[in-house]
């Protein structure tokens, strides 16, 4: 085919003969119960992807079949990786269900198989991340998340070398919320807040969650009106990383 499907470190090298992509946007109905002190996205969430792989191996013998066999179900036995179509995107995937059989060949050296591939978080992501990094400005400025959907980004706020900071609040009045993070930043510390794994750290990796309150703000698709404010030295910069979240595979 045109393009390379891998999954983790495993590529289909033989003869990959079809690829089957559900678009299912369905909300679940399932109710989650709100309670004090859990995290819940505003949001409905998103039904999962199914993803279809059918091709065949064909090998000079069957020992060279079972080896091969072997080291797929391996990988695929291996819990969530990427899932990837060319090397543009890729999907969290595990592997949901994986059949084969012996090909008529006589000497068992040719296997067809079909492997369903679930896609729990229903998106594709851009492979290089988009890392932005601003040193002025803090009051306000636009930042334009280019991908196709909301993002929860890593954000990076790093002092100065010659002096702290401290109270530090990020709002994004586009989606009218915020974040303060109460404890002091030491000059050349790095405060970081990660949105997708809802934790807060400061400095350089030590968690400090109980200085932190407000939302884990998302980006929205297109501009983001963002804004930091703090007390003290002004930082040195703010880096803003995340994955663009995409709708489809990059097949091209």
């Amino acid at each position: 085919m045109a393009y390379a499907v891998t999954f983790s470190t495993y590529t289909f090298t033989d003869d990959v003969e079809a690829s089957d992509f559900n678009d299912d946007t369905d909300i679940p109905t399932e109710k989650v119960p709100r309670r004090h002190g859990v995290f819940i996205n505003e949001e409905p969430t998103r039904a999962p992807k199914i993803v279809h792989v059918t091709g065949s191996f064909f090998k000079a013998t069957a020992a060279l079949v079972t080896t091969e066999l072997d080291t797929l179900l391996k990988v695929l036995n291996s819990g969530k990786q990427q899932l990837k179509f060319n090397s543009g995107r890729y999907a969290n995937a595990y592997k949901q269900r994986f059949s084969y059989r012996f090909l008529e060949t006589g000497d068992f050296a040719a296997v067809r198989y079909d492997i369903e591939f679930l896609l729990a978080d229903p998106f594709w992501y851009d492979a290089t991340a988009t890392s932005t990094t601003i040193t002025s400005g803090y009051a306000g400025w636009t930042h334009n998340n280019g991908g196709d959907e909301i993002v929860s980004p890593v954000v990076q706020v790093t002092a100065a070398g010659g002096g702290s900071f401290s109270a530090a609040t990020l709002t994004n009045s586009t989606i009218g919320k915020s974040w303060t993070y109460a404890g002091t930043v030491a000059a050349g510390a790095v405060l970081e807040v990660d949105s997708s794994e809802f934790t807060a750290e400061n400095p350089n990796g030590t968690s400090d969650q109980a200085n932190w309150t407000g939302t884990f703000i998302w980006l929205v698709a297109g501009n983001n009106s963002l804004a930091l404010t703090y007390t003290g030295t002004a930082p040195a910069s703010v880096n803003i990383a995340y994955n663009a979240r995409r709708n489809v595979a990059d097949l091209s």
